[in-house]
């Protein structure tokens, strides 16, 4: 995984109103999100798509079909992790704090 953060536009997640200001690649070929790339809310595992602008929204249903196995395996596994550990501080420092 990747340690090269991406500052994006304030953005908070629709299901949790976490707020969101940067991203991380899950891999070394890509250097920042584009309009239409998925991401997970950290705080609450929410599936996300940045729009146009590099906002967040929710996911759709359908949009699931989209991803190949290998992403949809990758979701899981960090969705179990957010969820078993649970939500985040409401101040965690550092990136969310910008």
């Amino acid at each position: 995984m990747s340690d090269t953060h991406t500052f994006l536009p304030e953005s908070s997640c629709p299901r949790c109103k976490y707020l969101m200001d940067a991203t991380t690649p899950m891999d070394a070929i890509k250097s920042g999100p584009g309009a239409g790339d998925f991401t997970i809310c950290l705080n609450c595992g929410t599936l996300l798509r940045f729009t146009d602008h590099l906002y967040l929204r929710e996911m759709e249903p359908e949009e699931l079909d989209e991803l190949g196995a290998s992403q949809r395996i990758m979701i899981n596994k960090a969705q179990a992790l957010i969820w078993s550990r649970g939500p985040l501080p409401k101040k965690m420092g550092g990136l969310n704090t910008r």
